[in-house]
């Protein structure tokens, strides 16, 4: 019987170290993947906060300049000598958000402190202040400083003297327009019956004014009859002069020797000097975007995209197009803009404009939460603005609106104000100066106020109040120039002291 031999075969491992090394391999490839996965996680999550916390600063900034101009419009008994003290008068002590419900209830903790420096000697009749307002999330910190130079005006370059215009404010004074509330009229009384007049100069309206029995309060009495006593108002002269007040805005043009940007999307989160931009779409990739010179834009902005981001322009700005602000987006202007088209806000977004804003395209339009400011004057050439409930808005200049005013939101205007077409509203709103509408006037004041402290001046056919729930509108009559109106308010004739220049800064 043959004798078998059996062969053991000599296994060497090779097989084995490669399978081990390719494990290996890809095990420090997929640590790698985790690795850079989280960095950028957490980069991305560092990004985001520090943009919160940057959002919470401005919130503060804008909080506390709206204190200031209010304390700004009742200063008085400013002379050469106490003009520092009144300086100190009226800036706001520290500032913070711990009554501010909306930002209590946002996550990440998000809190602001906004502060004043020290109040130095003036020079040349002018004072310079920076006040720092600090935003802070549980992983950020961002810091705004904010120069404003404060001057001190004399009695003879305060105010006109001219009793036959208003008070001069940012390049306009304006004709006093004479009339008033009509209180006593009865149909049963004889046509020759002269009603009497409320006061002269707080609310005057060509067409028939409706109280009934709503909460109207005119230079301080309420009416007890509507007022059919037509009154002549011709608004052409003004309207003239608001559509020709002082502000500027670049040319809606390419800007010679710039660099041209071409890509489909920003992608870039500084750009230095003067850019055309072929289009300004932005990605989530971009949150926050920097440009330093003049930019001339030839379409649209587009932030649709993101969720959180705050996009600045350090100059002038020529928008070919809209402005349409996504959600949570900040929008930062320290130059003037021209934009050709219409600014729409989403919900939860803020638009600053640090000087004069020109708006030749249509509306602008504010969504819930959303909030807007503009420094210098405002021309909304072929436009409304239209508020939605929540929204904000604070105006420093004069403004323009070429078709009708339609908010319910919470407005402040400290300039003069010209409604070429109606006004409607549903919300808070405060007139620090005259306000002009050329045609149907219905405030409301539903558990709020509704106030004009200079005067309103309607040429409509129509002008029909209502209030509820301890609601009230109120109408003080207008200034004359350097001389009284008829609460007694001695703007006009006093020493000032105005706002000459603002300069921020981003830490």
């Amino acid at each position: 019987m043959p004798h078998k031999r059996t062969f053991q075969k000599r296994e060497s491992g090779y097989a084995l170290v490669i399978v081990l090394l390719v494990i290996t391999v890809f095990s420090v490839l997929g640590l790698t993947v985790m690795s850079v996965s989280f960095n950028h996680t957490k980069q991305f999550s560092k990004e985001t906060t520090q943009t919160q916390a940057l959002n919470v600063a401005e919130m503060g900034l804008k909080a506390y300049n709206k204190e200031l101009q209010s304390k700004l419009l009742d200063v008085s008994e400013v002379t050469q000598t106490n003009f520092k003290d009144k300086v100190i008068e009226i800036l706001p002590g520290t500032l913070d958000s711990s009554s501010n419900l909306v930002i209590n209830s946002m996550q990440g903790n998000p809190c602001y402190t906004v502060t004043h420096g020290e109040v130095g000697d003036p020079t040349d009749d002018k004072i310079t202040v920076t006040i720092t307002s600090r935003g802070t999330t549980n992983d950020g910190i961002q810091v705004i400083m904010q120069k404003i130079t404060f001057e001190y005006r004399p009695v003879d370059t305060a105010a006109t003297g001219d009793a036959d215009h208003t008070p001069p404010y940012m390049g306009l004074s304006l004709p006093y327009i004479s009339g008033g509330y009509h209180n006593g009229y009865l149909s049963w009384l004889p046509a020759d019956y002269t009603p009497k007049w409320i006061s002269e100069g707080d609310f005057v309206h060509q067409g028939d004014a409706y109280v009934n029995n709503n909460t109207v309060i005119i230079s301080g009495r309420r009416p007890t009859t509507n007022d059919v006593v037509h009154q002549t108002v011709d608004l052409t002269t003004v309207k003239n002069q608001f559509k020709n007040m002082p502000l500027s805005y670049p040319a809606n043009q390419p800007i010679n020797g710039a660099a041209s940007i071409n890509e489909d999307a920003v992608m870039q989160a500084e750009y230095n000097g003067s850019v055309n931009f072929n289009s300004f779409n932005l990605k989530k990739s971009n949150p926050s975007v920097t440009i330093d010179g003049k930019a001339f834009l030839a379409s649209s902005i587009n932030s649709g995209n993101l969720d959180e981001g705050t996009i600045i322009f350090n100059d002038d700005v020529a928008i070919n197009g809209d402005l349409n602000a996504g959600n949570k987006i900040h929008f930062l202007f320290k130059g003037n803009v021209y934009i050709d088209g219409a600014i729409n806000a989403s919900d939860h977004t803020s638009m600053s404009f640090e000087k004069s804003l020109f708006i030749n395209g249509s509306n602008i339009n504010l969504n819930n939460d959303s909030t807007i400011s503009v420094n210098g004057n405002l021309n909304v050439a072929n436009g409304s603005l239209n508020g939605s409930s929540r929204s904000s808005a604070l105006f420093n200049g004069n403004v323009y609106f070429n078709h009708d005013y339609n908010s319910s939101g919470s407005h402040h205007f400290y300039g003069y104000v010209f409604i070429n077409g109606s006004f409607n509203n549903s919300g808070p709103l405060t007139f620090e100066r005259t306000v002009y509408v050329r045609k149907d006037f219905y405030p409301k004041a539903k558990g709020y106020s509704v106030i004009f402290k200079n005067g309103i001046i309607t040429a409509g056919n129509n002008a029909s109040f209502e209030t509820s729930g301890n609601g009230e509108i109120v109408i003080n009559a207008q200034l004359r120039g350097g001389g009284e109106s008829e609460d007694d308010h001695n703007d006009g004739n006093q020493s000032l002291i105005s706002i000459i220049d603002t300069k921020t800064n981003y830490q």
